[in-house]
């Protein structure tokens, strides 16, 4: 999933690791209620989402994991 032009970075930061400090308000801005993310390229926010309470995985297998959020997580 990814909130620029330049191909390779997304809502994680993109392949240095930096972390977009803003995710989450960016999903609540456009109420996104589902994120599929690749293990591989979507590592940094597959972590972050874990974390997050209002998230829950829906499916998984080797390559990705498919995330639906909770109508509580919305603001």
């Amino acid at each position: 999933m990814g909130t620029s032009s330049q191909p390779g970075q997304g809502l994680d930061g993109g392949p240095d690791g930096r972390q977009f400090a803003g995710w989450s308000s960016v999903l609540d801005r456009y109420g996104v209620q589902y994120l599929i993310l690749d293990k591989v390229r979507d590592g940094n926010l597959l972590s972050l989402v874990r974390a997050r309470p209002g998230w829950t995985v829906d499916y998984e297998d080797g390559a990705s994991v498919l995330f639906i959020r909770s109508p509580a997580g919305v603001s």
